[in-house]
């Protein structure tokens, strides 16, 4: 399989998922407990809490996140040469996107393939 397919089938499904798509399930963070989000007037990192509902379970700032993610996967793609800066590069962006996807266990559980994929792609592309 080649590194254009795999780019190009990452970012159809995260903006699927983080986009379009709406499920009534919902997985609760630890953190959401003390409902610190929905107090404030803040909406960037709001997202629907409600069980039972089919509705999509992102945030705005996680929406944007997920963007600006498909575009660093196409520079990515224009840019692979196995260059070993570029490897470096995606290493940091994974882990960096792991650890932000902690905001919202949704957004965890829909990036699980893409931290599996990626983790193959840095090791058999690089």
């Amino acid at each position: 399989m080649n590194l254009l397919l795999i780019t190009i089938l990452e970012i159809i499904y995260v903006l699927y998922t983080f986009i379009f798509m709406k499920t009534s399930l919902y997985f609760l963070h630890p953190i959401e407990i003390f409902k610190y989000f929905e107090k404030s007037n803040f909406n960037f990192f709001k997202h629907s809490v409600q069980k039972g509902m089919r509705v999509n379970r992102i945030c705005p700032f996680g929406k944007v996140m997920i963007i600006i993610l498909c575009i660093y996967l196409i520079i990515r793609y224009s840019l692979y040469k196995n260059n070993y800066k570029l490897r470096k590069i995606n290493i940091t962006i994974l882990i960096l996107t792991f650890m932000l996807s902690f905001l919202n266990m949704n957004s965890f559980v829909y990036l699980i393939p893409y931290f599996i994929i990626e983790l193959i792609v840095s090791k058999y592309f690089n």
